[in-house]
């Protein structure tokens, strides 16, 4: 690796004293650097240059700034190195103490890339028209929208009816989105290196519903219901934290594996289990 772009949060960073510091190491050891844009916030564009040759990435900041990044390159595959500004996180998980080393680990190739699956979305809305929802590395959700109290949602399996819910929404998560939103409801702690999707639902208005899990080749379909009044209801669809994309009853969400991964650097022998361990323990 010799080419690299730094991501900051510069929440995290003020005045980007790290991003600099960094920045000046990874020149000093004779590679090629840039900083990003500044702005990551959803809807502002990319903020990586596409006419530039990049081998990887740092991301400065925590776990969402991380997703805001993959979000921006899903589709382009370039490795990602996460130097954790905030609190212990699963995908930035190198202390920004260590970032010279992490530095030299890259330039001397004794890294190893941990392959993650992505899940992007396809709407059908009541009007047969359609529009895509961005890939997640962590989750897509359905969720109520405005003073909606709860939505009516259908789930399938390839094309199969399995259950409805009357819930305040329904996750798709991947296997590293398991220790995020999936896990707040109630859904099960999965290894990022597994294959499937976990479909859970939110504050689910019975005593019945439980998280279903499904390989990573079955096609997963939400189609929101009618209202406990028999009205059209609205709720929207947000991937990984993104901004919402409104839904009404009769549009149908379907979401599949995609064909290309978010690569994540790893340089840290500490292994999921023992950062889960950590975070546990808290």
């Amino acid at each position: 690796m010799k080419n690299f772009l730094i991501i900051t949060n510069d929440k995290k960073d003020p005045g980007y004293k790290l991003t600099h510091e960094i920045e000046s190491y990874i020149k000093s050891r004779g590679a090629e650097v840039s900083i990003a844009a500044k702005s990551m916030d959803a809807g502002k564009g990319s903020i990586i240059p596409e006419n530039k040759d990049i081998d990887c990435i740092f991301v400065l900041g925590g776990d969402g700034t991380m997703l805001r990044a993959a979000r921006d390159i899903m589709d382009r595959e370039i490795p990602m190195l996460g130097i954790n500004l905030g609190t212990l996180g699963f995908l930035a998980d190198v202390d920004k103490d260590k970032y010279k080393e992490a530095v030299d680990i890259l330039l001397e190739d004794k890294y190893f890339i941990q392959d993650r699956m992505t899940i992007p979305g396809k709407i059908t809305h009541a009007n047969k028209k359609e529009s895509d929802v961005p890939a997640a590395l962590n989750e897509i959700i359905v969720t109520k929208a405005g003073s909606v109290h709860a939505i009516n949602v259908d789930i399938h399996v390839n094309g199969q009816y399995l259950y409805s819910i009357y819930a305040d929404g329904i996750i798709a998560s991947t296997p590293t989105g398991s220790t995020g939103y999936n896990m707040s409801a109630g859904g099960p702690i999965v290894h990022p290196h597994a294959a499937l999707i976990a479909i859970t639902p939110i504050c689910a208005h019975t005593m019945n519903m439980r998280t279903v899990v499904v390989g990573p080749d079955d096609v997963v379909e939400f189609v929101i219901g009618r209202g406990r009044e028999d009205d059209s209801i609205k709720a929207e669809i947000i991937s990984d934290g993104g901004m919402g994309i409104p839904v009404t009853t009769g549009d149908r969400i379907k979401i599949t594996k995609a064909g290309f991964n978010v690569k994540l650097v790893k340089i840290e022998k500490t292994s999921f289990l023992q950062t889960l361990n950590r975070k546990m323990s808290n």
